[in-house]
């Protein structure tokens, strides 16, 4: 299976994109700048473009969000980062500020929705993930396929 994230330009807060490659559905996707957004203290940025491998991975941290146990596609092999998941997400107050940020939850992730509202805004993350990427992507890995992702720049 081959997932493609194209990149938009990107914003001070946030590098928007649209993800491709599971059928009958194109997502919109926020991710963190490509510089860190100077407003804001421990502003993550962005992974680098490239062809990774996506795994299922089991998310404490989804897990406690949902309730129960939670696997997520995780990037395999993004040099200088770990941990790069596939998930909803949300605006939540920027770490010591009283400001809001979209991208503090995904700490570098990928957030996808099904509608953009804006370059740093997306809607409809919990549904998008949990029904249609997650278990297609789960159920390309359980089936014996391996799932690419490649992620393109803006400028590619």
């Amino acid at each position: 299976m081959n997932l493609k994230l194209q990149r938009g330009t990107p914003t001070s807060h946030s590098t928007p994109g649209e993800l491709t490659g599971i059928p009958g559905f194109t997502f919109q996707t926020i991710e963190p700048p490509p510089v860190p957004d100077s407003g804001f203290d421990n502003c993550p940025v962005c992974i680098p473009a490239g062809h990774y491998e996506l795994k299922m991975y089991h998310s404490p941290r989804f897990s406690q969000i949902l309730g129960h146990p939670v696997n997520v596609p995780l990037f395999i092999g993004i040099p200088g980062f770990t941990a790069v998941e596939i998930h909803f997400g949300g605006s939540v107050e920027a770490p010591g500020t009283s400001k809001e940020h979209p991208l503090f939850l995904t700490e570098g992730c990928v957030l996808a929705g099904d509608t953009r509202v804006s370059a740093d805004e997306i809607l409809g993350t919990r549904d998008a993930c949990i029904n249609h990427i997650w278990p297609t992507v789960a159920a390309a890995i359980a089936g014996g396929d391996r799932v690419w992702i490649d992620v393109i720049d803006a400028s590619s």
